[in-house]
């Protein structure tokens, strides 16, 4: 979904229009610890039956969207390519198409790239330690955990302050939608490691410290909170983004499923640790 985002958004729109998927991610996060707040545990059928309902929309809405210019630049169907660009970009789209097409070859197998050029790739080498260190940022155990956290700071309403979690992230990718374009991504990047960084220590001050005893609870709030909104400016959209970006169209679909795929299996290793 990401890479056919990047594909069919303006090349002056790409990094906004490139943060929607992340920032669909954070709705359903938000959406799914709203639904925990108003709906009780023993109530998870429910739960998994609302989940379907997205991805019912999208399988409908997919129906109706035409494959993307730079996927059929790439088969070679030029015409097909142009009347498509010419639809999404305006008038000027066949000149966008342009710059990001490659030469295409008439041997379909000839444009597959191996794993040794995949794995060769500086592209792939930058994609997977950007989602090394987005997943090595403790964002899951924040979202997953913070229920938790909450607790033991004393806070009367967990699945409230969670939800309050999922407003802000939210909001932050709202933020670096915005600023995307405008600011560049490795000012954003750097912004939102600074700012987790600063967030955690914070965090670790307040719940460790004897003399913040007294306001750990309110520590323990506005650190995850601002956790999460360094996170959401930066180190969320960004590596989805900049992958496409740095790929060609010949590696991009590949080298996007590699480093999401590490991203994935970080996730499950980290939560079979930490549970």
């Amino acid at each position: 979904m990401l890479i056919y985002n990047v594909q069919i958004a303006p090349t002056n729109m790409r990094g906004t229009l490139g943060s929607i998927n992340q920032l669909m991610i954070c709705v359903g996060i938000l959406s799914a610890l709203v639904v925990n707040v108003f709906l009780p545990a023993s109530s998870w059928r429910s739960m998994f039956f609302i989940a379907t309902l997205p991805a019912i929309l999208i399988g409908i809405g997919m129906v109706f969207c035409p494959e993307s210019p730079s996927w059929l630049a790439l088969r070679g169907e030029q015409h097909a390519a142009e009347a498509v660009a010419t639809k999404l970009w305006g008038p000027n789209g066949i000149s966008q198409l342009g710059m990001e097409k490659e030469p295409v070859t008439s041997d379909l197998n000839e444009a597959k790239p191996s794993w040794n050029e995949v794995f060769a790739s500086k592209g792939a080498k930058i994609g997977v330690v950007m989602f090394i260190l987005q997943q090595f940022s403790g964002i899951n155990a924040i979202v997953y955990f913070s229920s938790s956290v909450f607790a033991k700071a004393g806070l009367a309403s967990e699945a409230l302050a969670s939800a309050a979690v999922g407003l802000i992230n939210v909001l932050g990718t709202i933020g670096a939608a915005s600023f995307m374009d405008r600011a560049g991504r490795k000012y954003l990047l750097k912004l939102s490691f600074t700012g987790m960084g600063l967030s955690m220590l914070l965090m670790s001050l307040g719940l460790t410290s004897p003399s913040l005893s007294s306001i750990s609870g309110s520590i323990a709030l506005f650190g995850t909170l601002a956790y999460v909104l360094s996170f959401a400016i930066g180190a969320g959209p960004v590596p989805g983004l900049l992958v496409p970006e740095i790929t060609g169209d010949r590696m991009r679909g590949t080298i996007e499923m590699l480093a999401v795929a590490c991203s994935l299996f970080l996730i499950f290793l980290k939560l079979t640790i930490i549970g």
